[in-house]
């Protein structure tokens, strides 16, 4: 390792990444850029000319982002924090960022571009002397994008957030695993701007799960047994006459509160029934250029799905 500067620093940034998952070090990555976000906002120097003055939104690796992760690594391994203006050095190093070690950093970063939070910035060392001047093959920083500050300082609800999806299994026991890997599939598409084909898994995710509600209505006789054959419209409209049904909900122990919750999850459905319909319309009513929108659809079938379970579970066991 004499092509380090710090070999002993990067041993001990190897070691303090060593276990850690390209979807764990998102999740650190992402709380890093939080405090270093909120570090520079909190301390940038005044400047009064405007066109002088730097964007907070520039975050260098080797400074409060680097420092950041090893404290968020080190906390990891119940360790005291080490040195971190040595540690936060191999971030902006080709010799570490080469090695497979450090794969997880590389791939957040990608991610973050990919998924349109942030563009990689700065190349090389600045210098007045052209000869001296040191090009990296990986990124010195990245500047975030309006996107990705709104994802920094916003709520948990983000659907590009690592827990988003694990949230939806645990209100959800026995979410069948079709439903959850449509919604993985659509969280890719929005990693990537994709928003038609995202807005489309999404509303087959949620298709797919009122689906599972059907069998156990038919057995109760609530639903004649021919409803899924119809159109998602139909299929629907039955389900909306099992709720409307006081003597349905009492038998389904389906109370006044728990059943407005279901209520509103079915009339979400056919809001996104829709809009699925739309999305893969030739000429559809919407551009789909922007991703707010589609980032809301599917914090809203997190919210509304488990309405949609609950009523499958009391069907399933009352």
């Amino acid at each position: 390792m004499d092509d380090f500067d710090d070999a002993d620093a990067a041993r001990q940034l190897m070691a303090l990444l060593d276990g850690v998952s390209n979807a764990e070090f998102r999740t650190i990555g992402l709380e890093a850029l939080r405090r270093a976000l909120h570090h520079q906002l909190k301390h940038q120097p005044h400047e009064r000319d405007a066109l002088k003055r730097y964007s907070a939104h520039v975050i260098d690796f080797h400074g409060p982002f680097g420092i950041e992760v090893v404290k968020l690594l080190a906390d990891r391994k119940g360790l005291p924090t080490p040195d971190t203006h040595s540690l936060k050095e191999p971030f902006v190093a080709d010799a570490a960022m080469f090695r497979e070690w450090m794969a997880p950093v590389a791939e957040f970063i990608w991610w973050l571009e990919r998924a349109g939070l942030a563009v990689q910035y700065v190349f090389g060392d600045k210098s007045p002397d052209p000869r001296r001047y040191h090009a990296r093959v990986f990124p010195m920083s990245i500047r975030l994008t309006a996107r990705g500050v709104r994802l920094l300082e916003g709520s948990d609800d983000d659907p590009l957030l690592p827990g988003f999806l694990d949230r939806i299994k645990q209100r959800c026991p026995d979410l069948p695993d079709g439903v959850i890997a449509l919604l993985v599939d659509a969280r890719e598409c929005l990693d990537r701007m994709l928003l038609r084909p995202a807005t489309i898994l999404i509303g087959v995710a949620y298709e797919l799960a009122i689906e599972e509600a059907i069998d156990p209505l038919v057995t109760k006789g609530l639903i004649k047994s021919n409803t899924l054959d119809q159109k998602a419209s139909i299929r629907l409209e039955r389900i909306r006459e099992v709720l409307r049904d006081d003597a349905k909900m009492k038998l389904l122990q389906i109370e006044r509160d728990d059943r407005r919750r279901v209520e509103a999850a079915y009339d979400f459905a056919d809001l996104l029934r829709l809009t699925r319909n739309d999305a893969a319309h030739t000429r559809p009513a919407y551009d789909y250029e922007h991703g707010g929108e589609t980032e809301e659809l599917l914090v809203s079938v997190g919210r509304h799905l488990p309405g949609i379970w609950l009523l499958v579970t009391r069907a399933k066991s009352s």
